[in-house]
Protein backbone atom coordinates (compact mmCIF):
# COMPACT_ATOMS: atom_id res chain seq x y z
CA UNK A 1 0.00 0.00 0.00
CA UNK A 2 0.95 3.73 -0.52
CA UNK A 3 -0.38 6.44 0.73
CA UNK A 4 0.37 10.07 -0.85
CA UNK A 5 0.33 13.00 2.20
CA UNK A 6 1.75 15.73 0.43
CA UNK A 7 1.18 17.92 -2.71
CA UNK A 8 3.08 17.06 -5.96
CA UNK A 9 3.55 19.88 -8.22
CA UNK A 10 5.49 19.53 -11.93
CA UNK A 11 6.66 22.45 -13.87
CA UNK A 12 7.37 22.35 -17.21
CA UNK A 13 7.03 19.04 -19.46
CA UNK A 14 7.42 17.68 -15.87
CA UNK A 15 4.87 14.59 -15.14
CA UNK A 16 3.64 12.32 -12.38
CA UNK A 17 3.36 8.46 -12.22
CA UNK A 18 1.96 6.66 -9.48
CA UNK A 19 2.38 3.30 -9.33
CA UNK A 20 1.51 0.48 -6.41
CA UNK A 21 2.12 -3.40 -7.89
CA UNK A 22 0.72 -4.40 -4.94
CA UNK A 23 -2.29 -2.88 -2.60
CA UNK A 24 -3.66 0.65 -2.49
CA UNK A 25 -2.66 3.81 -4.11
CA UNK A 26 -4.26 6.44 -1.78
CA UNK A 27 -4.31 10.06 -2.36
CA UNK A 28 -5.23 11.56 0.77
CA UNK A 29 -7.64 14.40 1.45
CA UNK A 30 -6.56 17.73 1.10
CA UNK A 31 -3.91 16.50 -0.84
CA UNK A 32 -3.29 18.08 -4.50
CA UNK A 33 -1.51 16.66 -7.62
CA UNK A 34 -0.56 18.66 -10.02
CA UNK A 35 0.73 18.33 -13.90
CA UNK A 36 -0.24 19.64 -16.84
CA UNK A 37 1.99 17.43 -18.71
CA UNK A 38 0.14 14.36 -18.11
CA UNK A 39 -0.41 11.85 -14.39
CA UNK A 40 -0.47 8.30 -14.35
CA UNK A 41 -2.31 6.50 -11.26
CA UNK A 42 -1.57 2.56 -11.82
CA UNK A 43 -2.84 -0.07 -9.04
CA UNK A 44 -5.01 -2.47 -8.51
CA UNK A 45 -6.99 -0.52 -5.74
CA UNK A 46 -7.33 3.16 -5.32
CA UNK A 47 -9.01 5.77 -2.91
CA UNK A 48 -8.33 9.05 -4.33
CA UNK A 49 -9.89 11.10 -2.07
CA UNK A 50 -7.91 14.61 -2.91
CA UNK A 51 -7.53 16.78 -6.11
CA UNK A 52 -5.88 15.64 -9.24
CA UNK A 53 -5.57 18.49 -11.67
CA UNK A 54 -4.01 17.50 -15.21
CA UNK A 55 -4.88 21.16 -16.72
CA UNK A 56 -5.14 20.12 -20.80
CA UNK A 57 -3.52 17.11 -20.34
CA UNK A 58 -4.28 13.65 -19.74
CA UNK A 59 -4.87 11.59 -16.47
CA UNK A 60 -4.94 7.82 -16.80
CA UNK A 61 -5.61 5.36 -14.35
CA UNK A 62 -5.58 1.70 -14.90
CA UNK A 63 -5.28 -1.24 -12.75
CA UNK A 64 -1.18 -2.93 -12.15
CA UNK A 65 -2.24 -6.36 -13.44
CA UNK A 66 -3.14 -5.74 -17.31
CA UNK A 67 -5.97 -7.86 -16.89
CA UNK A 68 -7.45 -7.05 -14.15
CA UNK A 69 -10.86 -5.25 -14.05
CA UNK A 70 -12.45 -1.93 -13.82
CA UNK A 71 -15.61 -0.66 -12.66
CA UNK A 72 -16.88 2.67 -12.78
CA UNK A 73 -19.85 4.40 -11.08
CA UNK A 74 -21.87 5.00 -7.52
CA UNK A 75 -21.29 0.96 -6.09
CA UNK A 76 -17.90 0.84 -7.85
CA UNK A 77 -15.46 -1.70 -5.13
CA UNK A 78 -12.42 -2.54 -4.95
CA UNK A 79 -13.34 -6.26 -4.14
CA UNK A 80 -12.03 -8.21 -7.00
CA UNK A 81 -12.13 -5.28 -9.16
CA UNK A 82 -10.06 -1.76 -9.61
CA UNK A 83 -13.25 0.43 -8.80
CA UNK A 84 -13.62 4.02 -8.85
CA UNK A 85 -16.73 5.85 -7.27
CA UNK A 86 -18.46 9.03 -8.99
CA UNK A 87 -17.28 10.88 -5.65
CA UNK A 88 -13.59 9.48 -6.86
CA UNK A 89 -13.96 10.51 -10.62
CA UNK A 90 -15.19 13.85 -8.87
CA UNK A 91 -11.64 14.51 -7.70
CA UNK A 92 -10.15 14.54 -11.09
CA UNK A 93 -10.48 17.89 -12.86
CA UNK A 94 -9.14 19.21 -16.42
CA UNK A 95 -9.78 20.28 -19.91
CA UNK A 96 -8.26 17.00 -21.04
CA UNK A 97 -8.72 13.74 -21.40
CA UNK A 98 -9.42 10.91 -18.20
CA UNK A 99 -8.00 7.76 -19.86
CA UNK A 100 -9.53 4.83 -18.51
CA UNK A 101 -7.50 1.46 -18.96
CA UNK A 102 -5.72 2.39 -22.09
CA UNK A 103 -4.20 0.86 -25.56
CA UNK A 104 -2.09 -2.14 -23.13
CA UNK A 105 -4.70 -2.75 -20.97
CA UNK A 106 -6.68 -6.06 -21.77
CA UNK A 107 -9.16 -6.54 -18.79
CA UNK A 108 -12.87 -5.87 -18.95
CA UNK A 109 -14.74 -2.28 -18.06
CA UNK A 110 -17.96 -2.32 -16.80
CA UNK A 111 -20.52 -0.12 -15.04
CA UNK A 112 -21.26 -0.57 -11.37
CA UNK A 113 -24.79 1.77 -10.31
CA UNK A 114 -24.92 4.95 -12.21
CA UNK A 115 -21.89 6.49 -13.38
CA UNK A 116 -22.03 10.31 -13.80
CA UNK A 117 -19.38 12.68 -14.28
CA UNK A 118 -18.36 15.93 -15.97
CA UNK A 119 -15.33 15.04 -17.74
CA UNK A 120 -13.99 13.92 -20.54
CA UNK A 121 -13.60 10.34 -20.68
CA UNK A 122 -11.94 7.92 -22.83
CA UNK A 123 -12.45 3.97 -22.04
CA UNK A 124 -10.17 1.68 -23.32
CA UNK A 125 -9.27 -2.06 -23.59
CA UNK A 126 -8.52 -4.93 -25.68
CA UNK A 127 -11.07 -6.18 -23.55
CA UNK A 128 -14.92 -5.57 -23.25
CA UNK A 129 -16.77 -3.05 -22.07
CA UNK A 130 -20.01 -3.34 -20.36
CA UNK A 131 -22.60 -0.53 -19.78
CA UNK A 132 -25.28 -2.03 -17.82
CA UNK A 133 -26.07 0.89 -15.84
CA UNK A 134 -27.14 4.71 -16.78
CA UNK A 135 -24.18 6.89 -17.57
CA UNK A 136 -25.07 10.86 -17.14
CA UNK A 137 -28.19 10.57 -16.05
CA UNK A 138 -27.30 12.99 -13.12
CA UNK A 139 -24.36 14.86 -14.38
CA UNK A 140 -23.48 14.10 -17.73
CA UNK A 141 -20.25 13.24 -19.20
CA UNK A 142 -18.98 16.66 -21.55
CA UNK A 143 -16.85 13.85 -24.18
CA UNK A 144 -17.29 9.64 -23.99
CA UNK A 145 -15.15 7.58 -25.89
CA UNK A 146 -15.43 3.83 -25.82
CA UNK A 147 -12.94 1.73 -27.29
CA UNK A 148 -12.92 -2.30 -27.13
CA UNK A 149 -11.49 -4.91 -29.15
CA UNK A 150 -13.89 -7.44 -27.72
CA UNK A 151 -16.84 -5.27 -28.43
CA UNK A 152 -19.39 -2.63 -26.34
CA UNK A 153 -21.99 -4.10 -24.68
CA UNK A 154 -24.81 -1.70 -24.12
CA UNK A 155 -27.77 -2.39 -22.13
CA UNK A 156 -28.81 1.55 -20.45
CA UNK A 157 -29.05 4.53 -21.39
CA UNK A 158 -26.04 7.21 -21.94
CA UNK A 159 -26.38 10.75 -22.13
CA UNK A 160 -23.40 13.74 -23.10
CA UNK A 161 -23.32 16.84 -22.57
CA UNK A 162 -22.72 18.18 -25.87
CA UNK A 163 -19.25 17.22 -27.05
CA UNK A 164 -20.28 13.98 -28.53
CA UNK A 165 -20.63 10.17 -27.93
CA UNK A 166 -17.67 8.03 -30.23
CA UNK A 167 -18.45 4.30 -30.24
CA UNK A 168 -15.01 3.08 -31.58
CA UNK A 169 -15.70 -0.63 -31.56
CA UNK A 170 -18.45 -3.07 -32.49
CA UNK A 171 -21.52 -2.56 -30.53
CA UNK A 172 -24.32 -5.43 -28.85
CA UNK A 173 -27.75 -4.43 -27.60
CA UNK A 174 -28.34 -5.90 -24.77
CA UNK A 175 -31.73 -3.91 -23.38
CA UNK A 176 -33.44 -0.93 -25.14
CA UNK A 177 -31.27 1.58 -24.97
CA UNK A 178 -31.28 5.84 -25.59
CA UNK A 179 -28.17 7.54 -26.51
CA UNK A 180 -28.60 11.10 -26.22
CA UNK A 181 -26.38 14.20 -26.83
CA UNK A 182 -26.32 17.50 -28.34
CA UNK A 183 -23.58 16.73 -30.18
CA UNK A 184 -22.50 14.34 -32.21
CA UNK A 185 -23.16 10.62 -31.48
CA UNK A 186 -20.56 8.28 -33.40
CA UNK A 187 -20.29 4.79 -34.04
CA UNK A 188 -17.41 3.33 -36.02
CA UNK A 189 -18.30 -0.27 -36.23
CA UNK A 190 -21.11 -2.61 -36.51
CA UNK A 191 -24.58 -2.02 -34.13
CA UNK A 192 -25.96 -5.72 -33.24
CA UNK A 193 -28.56 -7.06 -30.69
CA UNK A 194 -27.68 -10.18 -28.45
CA UNK A 195 -30.22 -12.30 -29.79
CA UNK A 196 -32.31 -12.09 -26.67
CA UNK A 197 -34.84 -8.80 -28.01
CA UNK A 198 -35.47 -7.70 -30.28
CA UNK A 199 -34.39 -4.52 -28.37
CA UNK A 200 -34.91 -0.53 -29.29
CA UNK A 201 -31.59 1.80 -30.21
CA UNK A 202 -33.06 5.29 -29.96
CA UNK A 203 -30.22 8.21 -30.49
CA UNK A 204 -31.40 11.58 -29.52
CA UNK A 205 -28.85 13.94 -31.15
CA UNK A 206 -29.03 17.50 -32.90
CA UNK A 207 -25.40 17.01 -33.73
CA UNK A 208 -24.64 14.97 -36.83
Amino acid sequence: NYTLNSNIVTSGTGTIDLTVTSGTLTIAKGVTVTSANGITYTANAMSLLGDSVFGAGTLTIAPSSAGYDIQLGSTASDVGTLGLSNTELATLTGTGSIILGGAGYSGDISTAGVLDGSGIYELTTTGTINITDAIGSNTAPSHMEFTANSGINIGANITGNGNSLVFNSPVTLTANTTLSDSGDITFDSTIDGDGLGPWTLAIDSTGG
